[in-house]
């Protein structure tokens, strides 16, 4: 099946690496740096190559050939680039010692309304059976955006993943996508909660639920070192994740959406061995380095997963 990617706020990924805990306040020495160019679309689509499908990559640009262009002119799928004259933001990811990350991502934008219109002109005009639809939303953009996006492939035939956060993931859900897929953080968000206020596992469980009944929409919420759920139109299911040591943890989420579309639509493989591929792919990218990606190679050298049916 033909997929498409939409991207409108890509990024170029700065991973610092530190010899010990962060400090507020302090002064840190990093130990060593790994800058990618990167984005949840980008990543997507590099996933999709290395899994064997060439994908549809649509996005902003900079006006000058930059480190953006030169990346993407190593692959294979399909770029198509609208120029905005903000260029592409940069976002900041530090590992310290402990392992753990910390994100600081730029806005991005202004996006102009004539560029943003190009964008959605060059996705329209192009054929495809699934869009994913991902990324936040850079300034100049309305925030319901994702919402008409998502409705109109929809109307047109489309199968729409969307993978977003707040606002954005609010408003593209009014417009019925297919597939979810929020983390912890961002599905708790959709209730008005923090992370620390979700529960446990059933009331994660709870709320999947509630938005697959308000919405029709799956979700497939991953949850880090505790695998993942899903709960959508086909059943409700307990993922397990592998436990792996920790290099890079930038891409892991989009890697598993990436992974599960391909296993689950490109190779139509059941929901159960969808799943598991997807688990084992996310695992098998946090064990590389800065914003680097598996392959098949790599993520068959992770263990097994177990992907258990949920009684009710």
């Amino acid at each position: 099946m033909k997929i498409s990617i939409l991207t409108i706020n890509p990024c170029i990924d700065r991973a610092l690496y530190l010899s010990r805990s962060v400090v507020a306040g302090d002064i840190h020495r990093v130990e060593r740096s790994v800058t990618n160019v990167a984005g949840k679309g980008l990543n997507q689509a590099i996933v999709l190559e290395n899994l064997g499908t060439l994908c549809d990559y649509f996005s902003f640009g900079s006006p000058e050939r930059d480190a953006v262009d030169l990346a993407i002119e190593a692959h294979r799928f399909a770029y198509h680039k609208t120029v905005a004259a903000c260029g592409v933001r940069t976002n900041t990811k530090i590992i310290d010692a402990d392992g753990i990350g910390t994100e600081f991502n730029e806005p991005g934008g202004p996006i102009t309304e004539a560029e943003l219109d190009e964008l959605l002109r060059a996705l329209d005009e192009t054929p495809t059976e699934i869009l994913s639809v991902c990324g936040s939303i850079p300034r100049g953009v309305e925030k319901s955006i994702y919402r008409e996006i998502v409705k109109r492939a929809k109307q047109n035939g489309k199968i729409v993943a969307l993978d977003a956060d707040g606002d954005a993931l609010k408003n593209g859900l009014e417009g019925r996508p297919d597939l979810i897929k929020p983390n912890r953080r961002e599905l708790a968000g959709l209730f008005g909660l923090a992370e620390s206020e979700l529960g446990d596992m059933a009331e994660t469980l709870r709320l999947c639920r509630l938005v697959y009944a308000k919405y029709g929409t799956s979700v497939l919420c991953t949850l880090d070192a505790d695998g993942s759920l899903y709960v959508g139109c086909d059943g409700e299911w307990r993922v397990s994740a592998p436990k792996v040591e920790m290099r890079g943890f930038a891409g892991a989420g989009d890697t598993y959406l990436a992974s599960f579309l391909q296993a689950r639509y490109a190779e139509h493989l059941p929901i159960t061995d969808a799943l598991a591929f997807a688990s084992r792919a996310a695992a098998a990218k946090i064990t590389l380095e800065g914003s680097e990606l598996p392959t098949r190679e790599t993520i068959g050298a992770v263990g097994a997963v177990s992907v258990q049916a949920i009684s009710s």
